[in-house]
């Protein structure tokens, strides 16, 4: 506001005369005659101002939060609430036993920018039994065209893994993915040796002569090593020939293997014994288990643990034979049994348990839905999309549901499953047994979340913050928050929205006072979902300015005789009223 003070300054008069005769007459004269005094000499301050309006923004502070991932909790608990917008609802009918009820069962599919969710309501498992339970489910996620026979390793399926196929097996029971090998050894095919690497002497024959107990021989013949005459055959097993599938795997649970042979030499000799070889050629002294020395036929065989195998990945067996004249050491039989731990067997067919998808989120219920009013079994599983390498395609969703439970969808089992035509075993290795869904986020690359710009300049010395940050062709718009501290998605909501529905990668926030201002930006995309930048601050520091001291003019002249003038007649005026007052007395 300006104001514009006007003050009247009265001079000094003397008038003791006047006072003198005031108060030789009367006390009452002198207060009357100075009443009368400042009532006609009183200044009367008057002041006037001009006032600007002042209009404050209005800041929209309307809350706005980042779309939900979902409103899907995994609790194993189905509720309507939850999955009613699921993009996909499938049911199927179920033979069980009779333990349980025959019907319907249903399975949801839906998702969000981030994950994949399937729900399986298993209205036929009627028994809350989690003894030996287990859930699986088989995903095809860019058309990936497989076949292999039943019950032969699904080598085409494995080479597919994380390459479209994928696949998750959970143990209820344990609550843990299911394990690929159980703690139990089961022996590799018998495998016959077909190549020998000769260290000294000399061999004659092939693989036929080893194959069973036919007098048909492969014959090792001794060398003088300038002490002695010897023979060294030596066998290399590589591990990884023995497994056509999950070689990697299988070799890391190789436990043992047991060398059977049938051997005999043409004399006896001083030294027959077996040992194990490292790669380099050298025996381990730790190994020597003795061999037939004599004329008569041998039968027995040797086994070699892991703690002693040449490598992880190999084990070379070596047959040496020692003796002071020249020898010839024949053999009937050979064979190698290669011990590995067992996998897991599930739905009474598949023997091979893997788990692709090691990231995801399993929970189970026991209870009412609105599909059946009796308590039965509930699954909800959530998987982020992260783990599926083939979901950024746009194709359809294969997948194939099944488990353990108290079910009985094929003979004699409490196994079921839900595939496109089958109804017994686990058909992962066939790509025309999985059921085909479309899903509207399939192929589609949410957008990133929007980067801020450095907010310069730093301190801001006029209180108008540029908020810049990349543009992004995926966004449909940009809103805008501001925030006293760091803004996170934790607290959003107690953000205040400066701005929303941008389509420009900018915007200007003006009239801030001093203070500092944290900004974040939300990016949405076209299905709705929007993705939080990281939170910049900038200080509003307006410059100091130095105080103006403002001093009064000294009265101009003709002030100063209107204030002469109007001071006169105010004591001529006074006398007056004096003589009048004292003459009537």
């Amino acid at each position: 506001m300006n104001y514009k003070h006007y003050i009247l300054i009265i001079p000094e008069i003397r008038i003791s005369l006047v006072t003198n005769m005031i108060t030789l007459r009367n006390t009452k004269l002198v207060v009357t005659a100075l009443l009368a005094f400042f009532l006609m000499s009183s200044v009367f301050i008057g002041t006037s101002w001009n006032s600007t309006n002042i209009t404050n923004a209005q800041l929209y502070e309307g809350r706005h939060s980042l779309s939900s991932a979902s409103s899907i909790i995994i609790d194993g608990t189905i509720s309507t609430d939850e999955w009613s917008t699921a993009q996909h609802k499938v049911q199927w009918y179920m033979d069980a036993d009779p333990e349980n009820s025959d019907g319907y069962n249903y399975m949801y599919l839906d998702e969000d920018p981030y994950n994949l969710y399937i729900a399986l309501d298993l209205c036929s498992d009627q028994t809350n039994d989690e003894s030996g339970e287990w859930v699986g489910l088989w995903l095809n996620t860019n058309e990936t065209s497989i076949y292999d026979f039943e019950f032969n390793p699904p080598i085409e399926w494995e080479a597919a893994l994380d390459k479209g196929m994928e696949s998750l097996l959970h143990d209820v029971e344990n609550d843990k993915t299911i394990e690929f090998f159980t703690n139990s050894e089961i022996g590799a095919d018998n495998v016959r040796p077909s190549e020998w690497i000769v260290v000294n002497g000399t061999i004659e024959g092939s693989q036929s002569e080893i194959f069973s107990d036919d007098e048909i021989y492969l014959n090792m013949t001794s060398e003088f090593n300038g002490t002695h005459h010897v023979y060294r055959l030596d066998l290399d097993i590589d591990f990884y020939d023995s497994f056509p599938i999950f070689e990697d795997m299988y070799v890391e649970q190789v436990q043992r293997v047991r060398f059977w042979y049938r051997s005999e030499h043409n004399i006896s000799i001083n030294e027959h014994f077996m040992s194990v070889s490292d790669n380099l050629g050298d025996l381990n002294p730790d190994i020597n288990f003795t061999m037939g020395t004599g004329t008569s036929e041998v039968f027995n065989y040797v086994e070699i643990f892991r703690e002693n195998f040449t490598s992880g990945s190999n084990l070379r067996f070596s047959m040496n034979g020692v003796n002071d004249l020249p020898f010839n050491t024949s053999f009937d039989f050979m064979q190698y049994d290669i011990y590995v731990n067992q996998t897991t067997s599930i739905g009474g067919s598949s023997l091979y348990p893997y788990t692709s998808i090691s990231n995801y989120d399993i929970a189970w219920s026991y209870g009412p839905t609105e599909n059946n009013a009796s308590d039965h079994r509930s699954f909800e599983i959530k998987i982020p999309k992260s783990e599926l390498e083939g979901y950024e395609m746009d194709t359809p969703l294969g997948i194939i549901v099944g488990g353990y439970g108290t079910l009985s969808s094929w003979p004699g089992t409490h196994n079921w499953v839900f595939a496109n035509s089958k109804l017994t075993g686990i058909p992962e290795e066939d790509s025309s047994q999985y059921n085909n869904y479309t899903m509207p986020m399939k192929g589609w690359t949410p957008p990133s979340a929007p980067v801020l710009n450095a907010i310069s300049p730093d301190p801001d010395p006029d209180g108008n913050v540029l908020v810049t940050w990349n543009d992004n062709a995926a966004v449909e718009n940009w809103t805008v928050y501001r925030h006293s501290s760091e803004i996170t998605e934790l607290n959003l909501a107690l953000a205040t929205v400066i701005a929303s529905g941008l389509t420009t990668d900018q915007y200007n926030d003006t009239g801030l006072s001093d203070g500092t201002y944290w900004y974040a930006v939300a990016a949405t995309g076209p299905f709705g979902y929007s993705y939080l930048s990281s939170s910049l601050s900038v200080t509003v520091e307006f410059p100091a300015t130095t105080p103006t001291t403002t001093t009064t003019p000294p009265p101009s002249p003709i002030d100063q005789q209107l204030i002469l003038i109007l001071g006169g007649a105010g004591a001529a005026i006074l006398l007056v009223i004096v003589i009048i007052i004292a003459r009537k007395r």
